[in-house]
């Protein structure tokens, strides 16, 4: 699936899931703008991204930072003007909360609602806006974090089942998939 002269916004493109994502977008051709916090490693992913798609380009910001968020999407607009589609990858947590992470949960669950409100809002300007919850997948930060921690929730588990639903290249492939069947809006 070509993908060459589409815009891709990564977050999260520094490692796991969105650097998954993130690399193989770049290898079909499209422009990657890849969005996180920790920059030597967004520097590393720019350097595969750009070995496939030289108009990849990075964006160190912390997306719980309004400002950061709104500076990401005003560059952009200004770089691509284009219009598209938006797949927030949230934890399904936000819709089936754990014991001991409340913060984690409310965090994702404001996720949802975001995507739910700015869907409404975006499209009038051709911006189609979904949530996707993988479940739990290993090699992310927080089936690390769950795994390291002393206090697992009331499971006792990293997992409801102990079991992954998903790997994290088989989120990124569906999402290349998905993202793939956009049509060209110029």
């Amino acid at each position: 699936m070509e993908l060459r002269g589409r815009v891709a916004v990564v977050t999260g493109a520094s490692m796991g899931i969105g650097r998954a994502i993130g690399t193989p977008l770049a290898r079909k051709g499209a422009h990657v703008v890849g969005v996180a916090r920790g920059r030597p490693d967004l520097e590393r992913f720019l350097e595969e991204a750009r070995a496939f798609s030289p108009q990849s380009s990075v964006f160190p910001a912390d997306v719980a930072d309004p400002e950061a968020v709104t500076g990401l999407f005003e560059a952009i607009h200004d770089r691509y003007a284009r219009r598209g589609r938006i797949v927030n990858v949230v934890s399904g947590a936000g819709r089936s909360p754990l014991g001991r992470e409340g913060a984690y949960c409310a965090s994702k669950a404001a996720i949802t609602a975001f995507s739910e409100s700015i869907s409404y809002e975006l499209e009038p300007f051709g911006v189609q806006v979904q949530v996707l919850y993988p479940g739990y997948v290993p090699g992310t930060r927080m089936a690390e974090e769950a795994a390291r921690a002393p206090d697992l929730p009331a499971t006792g588990r990293a997992s409801p089942t102990d079991r992954p639903i998903a790997m994290i290249q088989d989120v990124a492939s569906f999402l290349r998939y998905f993202g793939g069947g956009l049509p060209d809006r110029g």
